[in-house]
């Protein structure tokens, strides 16, 4: 789902996403596609947990046993609700309401919304885009979604592992 493009995009200030993406470790067996190993705040916590899942274990040419991964650090791609608001459509459900409630139209005159500049709708706008913006803010809602913003830091995990086998 991509967002809908802005008419009026919201000032540079609430730009700035009101709980910014945290940078974590992640994993995976599988070359980055599926990271569902993680989030671990280090790397070596992250090779702990591989260590532990054992999920990409194997046993190498020379009879040994290795562990291979992808891992990396990537950014949280949390969401900025604000970004997301369709404001022109808000007002075209405000019309519409007060058209269903006998106080929009009248044959002949014009419609109550019509009396909105469009400057002073652009201002409305801000304000409405501001005011979610601080309210996200001030909950701390990340909102955060399952995939991810930027990476670094990527490499191809091949270590070796012991393989300990219970005694009797």
């Amino acid at each position: 789902m991509t967002p809908i493009p802005q008419m009026h995009p919201i000032a540079p200030a609430e730009k700035q996403h009101p709980c910014p993406g945290d940078w974590n470790w992640w994993a995976s067996y599988d070359g980055g596609e599926n990271l569902a190993i993680g989030p671990a705040k280090s790397r070596d916590d992250l090779v702990r947990m591989l260590r532990s899942d054992r999920g990409g274990e194997y046993q190498d040419d020379q009879g040994g046993w290795r562990l291979k991964a992808h891992i990396g650090e990537y950014r949280d791609n949390n969401q900025n609700l604000a970004e997301w608001l369709d404001i022109d459509d808000m007002i075209a459900f405000a019309a519409e309401r007060m058209d269903d409630n006998d106080c929009g139209t009248v044959e002949g005159l014009p419609h109550p919304i019509d009396e909105i500049s469009p400057d002073q709708e652009s201002e409305l706008k801000a304000a409405i885009r501001a005011t979610v913006h601080d309210w996200q803010k001030r909950h701390r809602l990340a909102l955060r979604c399952w995939q991810f913003t930027e990476s670094r830091n990527c490499e191809t995990l091949d270590i070796p592992v012991e393989i300990t086998t219970p005694t009797e």
